[in-house]
Parts: C-alpha cells; structure tokens; sequence
C-alpha cells in the first residue's frame, strides 16, 4: 500500500509587480481558499512563509514555515538584510503564535547564494533574533 502525504501551498507574490493593495487581496482570496479546503478536510495542511501575509489572516491549521517577512530575491540581499528579514519575521511569529519557525521556506527565487546555509543556521540561533 502507498502512502502519500500532500501538504497545501499557494505561490504568490504579493508584492512584486502589484500594488501592495492588490497583492494583499490576492492573498486574502488564496487564503480563503485555503480555509475552505481546511473546513472541509481537518487533517489538511497548508503553508505559507510571510509575516506580512499572516497578519492579514491569521489561522491555526496553517503550518509556519520560513521565518521571513516577506519571501526575498536570494541574490541581491545582503546578509544583514537577511538577518533583519529573519529577526522581524521570527519575532512576529514568536509573539504572535508562540513558535519560531524551523523549516527554511524561499520557493520563489532565481537561485541562492553561496553564503544561504550560513545565512539559516544563524537565523535559527538567538544571537540574530534577540529573542
């Protein structure tokens, strides 16, 4: 017998070439959508990695993974800008839900730099995010 395990995700970027308003409302209509599966099905899961998107909608079903603000280009950030994507988003979840996230989550990308594993080891440590 097979199992397979299926975890829900909805990819969108809800600030890169929309208005951050429309962005938001695409995020609100693909979090409902989100919820209804969850009404319907109690043992489905869905992901999502953004700060910012959870303090639009907030739900306990939804597994938090990534830690970030917002989900950034991998290449151009410096690593302080990864660290303040980390410490901001990692704070939020803290106060907010209780948990850190420990699963990295940056789906939406043209690559990763070099530097990446130091990058998420760290964010996993205190000494980033002060907490």
């Amino acid at each position: 017998m097979l199992t397979v395990h299926m975890i829900g995700n909805a990819h969108l970027d809800p600030v890169w070439l929309w208005h951050w308003q429309q962005g938001a409302d695409e995020a609100l209509a693909t979090f409902r959508s989100a919820a209804d599966r969850c009404d319907k099905y109690p043992d489905f899961l869905y992901t999502r990695g953004e700060a910012w998107l959870y303090r639009l909608v907030e739900r306990g079903q939804w597994h938090i993974t990534g830690g970030q603000v917002i989900q950034p280009d991998a290449n151009l950030p410096t690593a302080i800008g990864w660290q303040r994507q980390f410490l901001h988003g990692q704070r939020y979840f803290l106060e907010r839900f209780g948990i850190r996230p420990t699963i990295a989550y940056n789906v939406d990308t043209f690559g990763h730099p070099a530097a990446l594993p130091d990058i998420l080891e760290m964010a996993d440590c205190a000494r980033i995010c002060h907490l």
